[in-house]
């Protein structure tokens, strides 16, 4: 009997460790990120990643020579998560370090945190200037400009 008990927590304990492995992974296939602008910005149809990390890390304030305001979403989404890893290229932690030395430095301010892609399009849709990142499937109201990421 204790054989059996052992032999299924085992299993479980392998199920699990296997699914904390592939989740991450899979969700940050399925997350593929564009840019979402208001319609008065006149900006290109594609943004570099290193272009926009230096925007959203506040070294310019420009995007294709267009001033911008910039817009992210809420601490703990998978956008969110996918937009440091892939386009800033840090960590949820290394961003709060980056941001802390900043302000103890006078630099730059974070963007301003949306706590919805909803909120998100409605903001960028009523500021002019304003930029923000969505996952693309969330990213088809109109009135929006789309803007890849490559």
């Amino acid at each position: 009997m204790k054989t059996s008990i052992f032999k299924r927590n085992h299993l479980s304990f392998l199920a699990v460790c296997l699914l904390i492995l592939i989740i991450p992974n899979f969700a940050s296939a399925e997350t593929s990120l564009v840019l979402v602008a208001n319609d008065s910005l006149n900006v290109e149809a594609s943004v570099s990643t290193s272009e926009l990390k230096r925007v959203y890390l506040g070294k310019t304030k420009t995007l294709s020579g267009q001033n911008v305001k910039l817009i992210s979403l809420k601490e703990g989404t998978v956008e969110q998560e996918v937009f440091m890893r892939d386009v800033l290229g840090m960590s949820s932690d290394e961003v709060k370090e980056y941001w802390i030395k900043e302000s103890l430095k006078g630099g730059a301010r974070p963007p301003r945190s949306m706590a919805s892609g909803k909120s998100m399009t409605g903001y960028v849709k009523k500021k002019p200037g304003t930029v923000g990142y969505l996952n693309r499937s969330a990213a088809s109201e109109t009135g929006l400009k789309i803007i890849k990421i490559k």
